[in-house]
């Protein structure tokens, strides 16, 4: 069971599972950077971690979302709709380090 997750999409999607996590009771954590600190997935989170400058930040800086989601202890992380939902990479890493990615699966092609 998650009990708290990690959400990494700054966009629409991210405050769309932003409020789907809370309403089935799971805490919420999301990252953000400088340039969107007042942005809706940072007020409506229940924790939040800055992991850059700038928006390239969540794409290019993959690796800070994980340690997020490690520093917060979320036990998974959902990149999304955003470039991480197909980081192949990302993906593998969450799985190697026991947190559950719920994007997209780079074995299977689809999401979980």
């Amino acid at each position: 069971m998650i009990k708290k997750v990690l959400i990494a999409d700054h966009g629409d999607a991210g405050v769309r599972l932003l409020w789907e996590f809370k309403r089935a009771g799971v805490k919420t954590v999301t990252v953000y950077t400088e340039e969107d600190h007042s942005s809706a997935h940072v007020q409506l989170a229940d924790e939040t971690v800055c992991i850059g400058q700038t928006l390239k930040s969540y794409s290019s800086d993959w690796h800070r979302t994980i340690s997020a989601a490690e520093i917060c202890e979320a036990d998974a992380i959902h990149p999304g709709d955003g470039p991480l939902s197909t980081h192949e990479r990302f993906a593998e890493v969450c799985g190697e380090i026991g947190i559950r990615c719920l994007g997209r699966n780079a074995e299977q092609g689809g999401f979980t």
